[in-house]
């Protein structure tokens, strides 16, 4: 599964409030957690997205919620 896919899955749930995690990034596509986590890191720090984990709900959230992911031109 390509990583960008995985990255716009990752931005929907997270705007839902659904709080992913990698456990739900590997029930979703089948990846490792240090997959997962690489997925995460991605968002941060190439990205730019505000996200950080939530112990109480054990997944990721934006702390911002103006934040959108960059335009993509195909």
């Amino acid at each position: 599964m390509p990583q960008l896919e995985r990255i716009y899955w990752l931005d929907r749930k997270i705007r839902a409030q659904e709080y992913p995690n990698a456990r739900t990034l590997n029930e979703e596509f089948g990846i490792t957690r240090t997959q997962a986590y690489s997925d995460y890191r991605f968002l941060r720090d190439r990205l730019h997205a505000p996200i950080e984990i939530d112990k109480k709900r054990k997944g990721w959230y934006y702390t911002d919620a103006t934040f959108t992911l960059p335009t993509l031109i195909l």
